[in-house]
């Protein structure tokens, strides 16, 4: 057991020493995905450094070490070109969307030839151990944005126990962000299904900076706490907190810290957000301050008292008892959000259905509106459905009910294929939380399809409201400026691939678009025009100051309102 403990304590350190390096790029530190934010099905297992639109800026080796991998997959999918660095104290490190590899070590001509002998499809080339070594600050490679669209360098430390540690430091910021998280909703969940009330949550008011206040909420039995915060600072698409602490009458019940966790866990984010109340193309996180599943709890829970749960079964009824939440961001800076509790005993919703599988066995389920099924069971599950009515959110209208399908097992879950049933296809999707998952219609089942795992919120949903454009625009000469033109849509996100372009009075055809160079970037939200193009190269149109229309989509096929500008041609 000693030694366990000194290996445990020198890792830690030593992750911290990691910590502390230099970041590769040698830009401005911007970060534009945080560690452990939600991704689909996932906790992001890095961080997004920014590049600010530009690929081939140099990427550098940190520390002594060798090429372990390089990795290729297709367009828009995965890491697109990666390269890992194993290094001799340990950890490998990762660096992904690039634009291409260093030219020295020959990386570049083995993976353009891998691309060959595999076109279209992932790969992952493996070298034998320290046969190709770097040095601290040598140049590997370039980034870029290659398998995501958008030009960044994905950044990541593993260990090789499995365990992703933040590459990213606090004194990595300094004294740069002085901004307090902004507190957003707090809610509270409960361990049964009680009939849904305004009083179960609040938008705290904010008193002073730093500091807020809930107005009483309901508790009807066992419940926990969930807690949606904004720090913008961190990142564009802004992670909720670094680190939170719960207490009541200065007796701390839960202490959350997100800056390590190992890969079965990041499998897992629904043990870390609130699904249901979290969506990842329109970046908010519903952060769950309790930990209720089987087992050990995650690594990120450093304390708990009861799973962070609270029973307010034996306290008197209507009785005030103050709770209090503490959210602190990368820098520390502490947000405070004071909640009074009430409690008024209900009777909890009775669950529909209620009943084992053994391994095995497959589950088959069918009701009115909803279909699913599974592979078979690796082990013992039970599994139940229950439907009530589903939110409401602008510019979406509901179709049904909302559908909350909750599966316990002993082992690993499988895969759920949920259908949710709808009489024709139309501008319709299955939304959970306020996220799309999926708009694929099976014409046999006349049926909205997807796969989840386990899920509290699935509804059909018309998205009626269309994209948003911004306002942008640019005048020569198009060699020195880019035109970027803001497109977001908060139902169900805008269509990356579908952009109609009327440039000198002509559309431009999706190879024109390509061959220009047309992109949408997630972290400006807006489609980017690179400098240099000329659709048809006609020398009687230099110097003239040319119109450019846009109009874009959202993944339901709604059309935005045409974006109207001007590009000077460059001679």
């Amino acid at each position: 057991m000693r030694l366990v403990l000194v290996f445990w304590i020198s890792s830690a350190l030593v992750a911290q020493s990691w910590q502390d390096l230099p970041v590769p790029l040698k830009i401005y530190l911007r970060i534009s995905g945080s560690f452990g934010e939600l991704r689909r099905g996932h906790l992001h297992r890095g961080v997004d450094l920014r590049t600010f639109g530009q690929n081939g800026l140099t990427v550098y080796n940190l520390a002594p070490g060798w090429v372990e991998s390089i990795r290729g997959s297709s367009k828009n999918q995965g890491f697109g070109q990666a390269i890992t660095i194993r290094h001799a104290d340990g950890p490998r490190v990762t660096y992904a969307h690039l634009h291409r590899f260093w030219e020295r070590k020959k990386l570049q001509l083995t993976f353009e030839i891998m691309e060959i002998l595999h076109p279209g499809q992932s790969f992952h080339l493996i070298f034998p151990p320290k046969w190709i070594w770097v040095n601290p600050g040598e140049p590997i490679a370039f980034a870029g944005e290659k398998g995501s669209g958008v030009s960044h360098l994905h950044y990541e430390i593993e260990w090789p126990d499995g365990v992703f540690h933040n590459p990213i430091s606090k004194s990595r910021y300094g004294n740069f962000d002085r901004s307090f998280p902004e507190i957003i909703a707090v809610s509270v969940d409960h361990d049964e299904v009680y009939p849904s009330s305004r009083k179960n949550s609040c938008r705290p008011q904010k008193e002073k900076e730093g500091f807020y206040r809930c107005s009483p909420l309901e508790v009807h039995g066992r419940f926990g706490f969930v807690i949606q915060v904004r720090d913008e600072f961190n990142s564009i698409n802004p992670l909720s907190i670094q680190e939170a602490w719960l207490s009541h009458d200065q007796e701390l019940l839960f202490h959350l810290r997100l800056d390590y966790f190992h890969f079965v866990e990041s499998e897992k984010p629904e043990w870390l957000y609130d699904i249901s109340k979290s969506s990842s193309s329109q970046a908010f996180y519903a952060v769950r301050l309790f930990f209720s599943g089987p087992g050990k709890p995650p690594s990120w829970i450093r304390y708990h008292a009861g799973g962070g749960k609270v029973d307010p079964t034996t306290w008197p009824v209507m009785e005030i008892h103050n709770y209090q939440i503490r959210v602190a961001d990368l820098s520390q800076n502490v947000s405070v959000v004071e909640i009074p509790i009430r409690y008024r005993p209900l009777p909890p919703v009775p669950t529909k259905v209620s009943f084992p599988y053994q391994p095995g066995q497959k589950i088959l389920y069918r009701k009115k509106d909803i279909e699913l099924g599974s592979s078979p069971l690796e082990g013992p599950c039970s599994f139940r459905h229950f439907s009530r009515r589903p939110p409401r959110r602008r510019g979406l209208v509901a179709w049904g009910s909302l559908h909350d399908i909750r599966l316990t097992c002993a082992s690993q879950k499988p895969t759920l294929e949920v259908c949710l049933f709808s009489p024709y296809k139309k501008r319709r999707g299955i939304y959970l939380g306020g996220s799309l998952q999926s708009r694929l219609y099976d014409e046999k089942r006349r049926a909205y399809c997807t796969h989840v795992r386990d899920s509290a919120g699935l509804y059909l949903a018309d998205d009626r409201e269309p994209p948003r454009v911004g306002v942008a625009g640019a005048t020569g000469p198009l060699s020195k400026i880019q035109l970027y033109v803001p497109v977001s849509d908060a139902q169900s996100g805008v269509d990356q691939e579908n952009v109609e372009v009327i440039f000198a009075g002509r559309r431009l055809t999706k190879k024109e678009l390509l061959r220009w160079g047309v992109y949408y970037d997630k972290d400006r939200q807006a489609f980017v025009f690179p400098t240099g193009f000329e659709a048809e190269p006609r020398q009687d149109l230099a110097g003239i100051i040319l119109p450019i229309s846009l109009r874009a989509f959202d993944r339901s096929g709604n059309p935005s309102s045409y974006f109207h500008g001007l590009i000077e041609v460059a001679p």
